[in-house]
């Protein structure tokens, strides 16, 4: 098994120990990487709007584990994270900023340069933006995390 396999299958393995709620969904797109990690956002998203900061916790170091910027060779993995994890993370929401806060600091580095990065292309750069909307909360989610 690759080392980026590997790393994936640790990590949705890892979910799915210790998030049963989520654990079918993720076998139902077995080998769809992308939509398997959109289950960990939603999840987190779940998470933050029912102020469970620990089990938030818990999920995003699990993520931070595996997800390595720096290593080329986990590029499907970083990946993911950018854009099924990241793109679906939204912190401009109530307990977002508690939320931020758990939040490893290599992760929370990423998430706001990711979210500078879409700040930078503006809405028509970006094909999957679809509305104003989604990128006027990317901005000011950019905006306040980079405090």
């Amino acid at each position: 098994m690759a080392l980026v396999d590997r790393h994936i299958n640790d990590l949705l393995q890892g979910a799915k120990r210790l998030f049963s709620e989520i654990r079918q969904e993720i076998n139902d797109h077995q080998g769809l990487v992308h939509i398997q990690l959109s289950c960990l956002a939603q999840l987190s998203q779940t998470l933050i709007a029912s102020k469970n900061l620990t089990d938030f916790q818990i999920l995003v170091e699990l993520v931070d584990q595996h997800f390595e910027p720096a290593n080329e060779r986990l590029e499907k993995l970083n990946n993911a994270v950018y854009v099924s994890f990241f793109e679906y993370l939204y912190l401009d929401v109530e307990n977002g900023d508690l939320a931020w806060a758990v939040m490893p600091s290599k992760l929370r580095t990423e998430y706001a340069s990711f979210i500078a990065a879409l700040e930078a292309d503006g809405p028509k750069k970006l094909d999957y933006m679809t509305n104003k909307q989604k990128f006027s909360q990317r901005q000011k989610r950019a905006s306040r995390h980079q405090k």
